[in-house]
């Protein structure tokens, strides 16, 4: 199922990356931090562990205190995920999109360390995803093992890739 969501989910995916980009200024890294801090509120709560086979490693209090940290305020507004029933399919979908960012977070982390940042100041929430270097593969497995609808999965991952464009974007709107 990973190559299937890869192969699905390779435009929009590249399009989060090429709206993130690389920060290489302070400014930069608080513009991502607040659209990240959005998304992950968004999608941690609309995928809570009991209702799931896979549970979300929750950032979304690291990253609040990366945002005090920087005095930045989160917004008060945040793009929604639906609110029905989500099949296990569609959920997996969704997980393979926080779970793939635990990928990203090192690298981000790198850059943001750069920047004067670290696990204790700042970079919270990207020290925490990076931290567990076999969460990947435990999901991975997971994911391959499952039978799950397709269909349903590749709708769950586009769905988490779409909230997280509309967090960046609405950010980078605001700066403009």
């Amino acid at each position: 199922m990973r190559d299937d969501l890869r192969q699905a989910t390779r435009d929009i995916h590249q399009q989060l990356d090429d709206l993130v980009g690389g920060f290489g200024t302070l400014a930069e890294y608080r513009r991502y931090l607040v659209a990240s801090h959005t998304f992950r509120r968004a999608a941690e709560s609309a995928l809570p562990a009991r209702e799931s086979s896979w549970a979300a490693l929750s950032i979304v209090n690291a990253a609040e205190r990366d945002l005090a940290d920087l005095g930045c305020a989160p917004r008060a507004g945040a793009p929604a995920l639906p609110q029905a029933k989500l099949s296990e399919a569609w959920r997996l979908g969704a997980h393979y999109v926080l779970e793939g960012s635990g990928i990203g977070a090192r690298l981000l982390l790198r850059r943001a360390e750069a920047l004067g940042l670290s696990g204790a100041f700042g970079a919270r929430h990207l020290a925490q995803q990076a931290a567990d270097r076999e969460r990947w593969p435990r999901f991975l497995a997971l994911l391959d093992t499952s039978d799950a609808d397709r269909v349903d999965a590749r709708a769950g991952a586009h769905a988490l890739f779409s909230l997280a464009l509309a967090a960046h974007r609405e950010v980078q709107h605001e700066r403009s």
